[in-house]
């Protein structure tokens, strides 16, 4: 796996936030009083809203450094691709993979 895919793969991580553990957050956020039950789904729902957002921000912030690289290297002629397009391949099916997860993930509309 290249270095890209890690990145984007580690960037699309911050998605990974679980249901069970973002209602177990809120949850305690109640006990505590810091956070009315009336609020719970909604605090559910922006809790995945913050992790999709940041994990959108990252992977974009990625792409510009990777084109920037990419645009630096063809400068200095050292072109070439710096994903093999199987990997290219891979990463795509893996992304897509993920983002079926976020959606199962989603909470449902109330």
């Amino acid at each position: 796996m290249t270095i890209l895919s890690k990145t984007v793969l580690a960037a699309i991580g911050a998605l990974a936030i679980t249901r069970e553990n973002a209602e177990k957050w809120i949850d305690e956020l109640i006990r505590r009083g810091e956070l009315d039950n009336s609020q719970r789904a909604e605090a559910v729902k922006e809790a995945f809203a913050r992790a999709e957002a940041r994990a959108r921000e990252t992977v974009e912030k990625v792409g510009r450094t990777v084109a920037e690289k990419a645009k630096a290297a063809a400068e200095q002629g050292l072109g070439g691709p710096f994903v093999k397009a199987d990997e290219l391949a891979e990463l795509r099916r893996t992304v897509e993979k993920l983002a079926a997860e976020v959606r199962k993930l989603k909470p449902q509309s109330d």
